[in-house]
């Protein structure tokens, strides 16, 4: 099985209310989970609507940079109250090739930076079934 890069979602958790942001951010992005964890903490996951044919993590990235540095006044107060915010890219683990790299640009991570989100990497096992559509 090949190595790849899969996408990237958006990650988000806080103690207060998301609906606001959760609307917000649904024209632009795919709401995956928006729910209430067993701690009380409110959370939501994104995919984004754009189709990146060659699945750039870089489009991916600025596309969703794009649509967070745009929220109106309020929504943004409720994305800068969260206790995480994270773009999380997830590869399908292979045994090929060799070795396999996928590099942000300095430009998508001044984005990120400047959004005070973090970037994580999930690496799916080649018999998880679980992440695939």
């Amino acid at each position: 099985m090949k190595i790849e890069f899969l996408n990237v979602d958006l990650e988000i958790e806080s103690a207060g209310d998301l609906r606001l942001l959760v609307d917000e951010l649904k024209r632009e992005c795919r709401v995956m989970v928006h729910d209430k964890k067993p701690d009380g903490n409110n959370f939501a996951v994104f995919g984004h609507h754009s189709s990146f044919p060659d699945g750039k993590i870089n489009d991916i990235l600025n596309a969703f940079c794009d649509a967070l540095e745009n929220l109106s006044p309020e929504s943004s107060a409720i994305w800068r109250g969260c206790r995480t915010r994270k773009f999380d890219a997830g590869f399908e683990s292979g045994n090929f090739p060799n070795d396999f790299q996928v590099e942000i640009d300095p430009a998508a991570l001044r984005r990120i930076a400047a959004l005070r989100a973090s970037v994580a990497v999930t690496i799916y096992p080649i018999n998880d079934k679980s992440h695939s559509s």
